[in-house]
């Protein structure tokens, strides 16, 4: 999956419905819908599409963070529809677009969603999986609206800080997009979470700690060459610690060490000795990709410890 920055993240693709016509089918779903017949307590299919092809419309008489409470139970779902095109597109645009949570709300939100990043208990009909990842990216849109709203409290931003972080050091199912399952992206999606967390005001040293320590750990135990965009989704969860004006610059230093003894480890005549050239490859292009963007940024004093890191590897 794109991250949210990016352009419109796969633009929702027109039905040949009239905009009337689907706006007026919206409207009507939350007086005469009923629940699915195929999982207890779950509204059809055809309940969410609508929403989604009235431009996001929310049905009459239905309160967003109740439908959005609900759609968090299709996050493992293996239809890449329900669980991406509606349970990702219809929290973006309602909860970051349109900005329809009050704090309440959001709070309300984060901690309902928070437990699915423990994936204990999958909701019937879903995938672990699944279920983590897109909580994860549920997440990372309830953070990045708090970044404006202020609504999470310390102990939420805590646990989201914990829980994701250990998420990303302990997952590995390095699946990106599955033919027929969809996106399944659970380091670029936990990824997304931690940059938003990087980000937030409530972030203390210890949270910096955790975060930038599970980067790494991803970064450096990777068996393979990330093939789907993980190693920028990372670099920019790292990035969101490097450009706090209060960043501990010992543990940026320890982050910024481990890649790059990782990316010196390599013997070039042995390229599979040492854990293979994957950690080496990855660690390299998270720290161009965090050379880049701290360039943009203009933190100059952080661009050099990335660049001499760089200098330094084979």
């Amino acid at each position: 999956m794109a991250p949210i920055e990016g352009q419109g993240r796969r633009a929702v693709l027109a039905t040949g419905l009239s905009a009337v016509g689907v706006l007026l089918s919206v409207r009507g779903l939350g007086a005469t819908q009923g629940v699915a017949t195929g999982v207890t307590g779950r509204r059809p299919r055809s309940f969410w599409t609508a929403i989604v092809e009235s431009e996001y419309a929310v049905p009459l008489g239905q309160a967003p963070v109740d439908l959005l409470l609900e759609l968090g139970r299709h996050f493992g779902d293996p239809d890449p529809v329900l669980r991406d095109r509606c349970g990702y597109g219809i929290t973006a645009r309602w909860v970051v677009r349109e900005k329809r949570l009050s704090n309440a709300d959001l709070q309300r939100l984060a901690t309902a969603w928070l437990p699915g990043l423990r994936a204990g208990a999958v909701p019937e009909g879903g995938d672990a999986v699944l279920y983590r990842s897109f909580s994860a990216l549920g997440l990372s849109l309830v953070v990045a609206a708090d970044l404006g709203q202020h609504a999470l409290d310390a102990s939420t931003v805590s646990a989201l800080v914990d829980l994701g972080s250990h998420q990303l050091r302990t997952n590995t199912d390095r699946r990106g997009f599955e033919p027929g399952l969809g996106w399944v992206h659970v380091t670029a999606h936990t990824a997304d979470l931690l940059k938003f967390l990087g980000r937030h005001p409530l972030l203390t040293t210890a949270h910096q700690r955790l975060l930038l320590d599970a980067v790494a750990i991803t970064v450096t135990s990777a068996p393979t060459v990330f093939q789907w965009g993980e190693d920028e989704r990372l670099s920019r969860a790292a990035a969101s610690v490097l450009r706090r004006d209060d960043a501990d610059p010992r543990v940026i230093d320890g982050f910024l060490d481990t890649l790059q003894q990782v990316g010196s480890r390599v013997d070039w005549d042995q390229p599979l000795a040492n854990g293979g050239v994957g950690p080496a490859l990855n660690a390299k292009a998270v720290l161009k990709d965090l050379h880049l963007v701290l360039s943009v940024a203009g933190k100059d004093e952080r661009r050099q410890q990335v660049l001499r890191r760089l200098e330094a590897l084979p």
